[in-house]
């Protein structure tokens, strides 16, 4: 299955309710910035593992660039076309 990373982007970026063109979008730290509370990372979590048919690990979300949203979205890239 291939993931458009555009479509990545928007989806988080509507979990954060920011705009996903926006400068510096995929360094944004969405755990320490305050835009989202751990319910709505959970919650995040929890659709993308059902939309995408993938399982996160709590290796996978320790990793620092995880915590990014173009390390999330890059996570999420690898596990959907691996």
């Amino acid at each position: 299955m291939k993931v458009a990373r555009e479509e990545l982007e928007r989806f988080v970026s509507g979990y954060l309710q920011v705009n996903d063109e926006e400068r510096g979008f995929n360094e944004i730290n969405f755990i320490d910035s305050g835009l989202i509370d751990s319910f709505g990372v959970l919650s995040m979590l929890m659709d993308l593992e059902s939309y995408y048919s993938i399982k996160f690990n709590p290796i996978d979300l320790l990793n620092e660039e995880a915590k990014t949203v173009g390390g999330l979205v890059q996570l999420i890239i690898n596990k959907v076309e691996s």
